[in-house]
């Protein structure tokens, strides 16, 4: 007896794999950096990205997971650049590794348009999602310490390297903001973040 396969119903709800929220994540980053996560408000994300308020619940039940989603998004972007930039490398210097790092985070924030130090600024305020900043801040340290250890300087001390990361954020935040030509950026971005780094590592008296 033949048998006729019946249509699935799909249910109704988020297009799987679907990059319809992009815009939404655009807009929301802007948003955020603008005013402020706890200013910004679902009205203010809407404007900023030109998109209905049914469009905007199709894709997110509130602005926190927004947040989330822009975060999860930026941190994946940005440790796959900065691993790129590092992993397997060797380096003759603790400037030479920091300026490569430096250098992979300044291509994202200033040229891609990267919201990352912010929302990174953001929900340090935030403890319910705080784990992502420390997370990352984390990322950054382990990607570091091993070219650190090899050149013959201690493991870094972690609450310096969180001051260290945090001033560089700020340094990275004010440039997008600067009334600076993008060489003024890169130029002074570089030597800034440089000088907040360099207070991460401590020579090993034994090596």
């Amino acid at each position: 007896m033949e048998t006729t396969d019946l249509p699935v119903k799909r249910k109704r709800g988020r297009p799987r794999g679907s990059n319809a929220d992009r815009t939404i994540l655009q807009g929301a980053a802007k948003a955020f950096a603008d005013l402020g996560y706890h200013d910004c408000r679902v009205a203010d994300i809407l404007a900023a990205s030109n998109t209905s308020r049914t469009h905007f619940y199709r894709f997110f039940k509130s602005k926190e997971e927004v947040l989330k989603r822009l975060l999860e998004t930026e941190v994946e972007v940005t440790s796959q650049a900065l691993r790129e930039a590092i992993s397997g490398k060797q380096f003759s210097s603790p400037d030479e590794l920091f300026c490569a790092a430096i250098e992979a985070h300044l291509k994202l924030t200033l040229d891609q348009g990267s919201r990352l130090p912010s929302l990174l600024v953001e929900v340090d305020r935030l403890p319910e999602l705080r784990d992502y900043s420390r997370g990352y801040r984390h990322f950054i340290l382990d990607l570091l310490e091993q070219p650190l250890l090899s050149m013959g300087y201690l493991k870094p001390n972690r609450m310096l390297c969180k001051a260290a990361l945090i001033a560089a954020y700020s340094i990275q935040i004010s440039l997008e903001r600067a009334d600076m030509s993008p060489e003024e950026k890169w130029e002074t971005g570089r030597r800034m973040m440089l000088k907040a780094l360099q207070l991460i590592p401590e020579k090993d008296p034994d090596s």
